[in-house]
């Protein structure tokens, strides 16, 4: 962690979560909270977080911490939330939190998935929370698991039409989904790179 202390960005990307990770977790949490530099971009990358409430709790108030609402500690401008287990309530308090941000341009959620229970309600309010976000721009949805259902895919493409840069696709991506994204792009004259891969 030392390296990335010095620098405007944090990152990590180690093995999944054990309990025995916990006290380290916290004492990340704790130094980042205690940060005077200004923090403008904020990246976790194929770490399992701690399961329950810890990223509701502990992560979502950095972010907020580092937002816009607070000038002493600068503007966040991008997110990396790739291949972190994000549960749905995870990702319901995340987008409580971009509603409220003005200044994220680049939001990476690639890799996590949409769980059955709360999926089309998480869906949703993520979507909302994009749609009319007044800055964002660049957004990574690579290998994000909608679960099969393509309600959850229209959603989020729909909140998708002002972005500049848009990555998005699934190994499990079926025709009515391929299709989705097809009528999306014929609608939208915003997006200037898009990425369609199946992960």
């Amino acid at each position: 962690w030392r390296s990335a202390w010095e620098e405007r960005r944090i990152s990590s990307s180690v093995s999944p979560y054990h309990v025995e990770l916990l006290p380290y977790w916290e004492s990340m949490a704790k130094t980042v909270c205690n940060r005077k530099k200004i923090l403008n971009s904020f990246q976790l990358s194929r770490i399992g977080m701690p399961p329950g409430p810890f990223f509701r709790e502990t992560i979502v108030p950095l972010f907020e911490k580092s937002s816009n609402r607070h000038e002493f500690y600068g503007n966040l401008k991008s997110i990396e939330l790739s291949s972190c287990s994000l549960s749905n309530d995870d990702i319901i308090a995340f987008s409580t939190f971009l509603t409220n941000n003005e200044t994220l341009q680049e939001l990476d959620l690639s890799g996590n998935k949409f769980e059955s229970m709360n999926r089309a309600r998480a869906a949703k309010v993520l979507a909302l929370a994009i749609k009319k976000h007044p800055s964002l721009r660049k957004l990574n949805l690579l290998d994000v698991d909608f679960d099969g259902n393509n309600n959850a895919l229209s959603t989020m493409l729909d909140s998708s039409q002002r972005l500049d840069v848009l990555t998005i696709g699934h190994k499990d991506i079926d025709s009515k989904g391929v299709s989705l994204i097809a009528k999306f792009l014929a609608k939208t004259n915003a997006v200037a790179n898009f990425t369609l891969k199946r992960a």
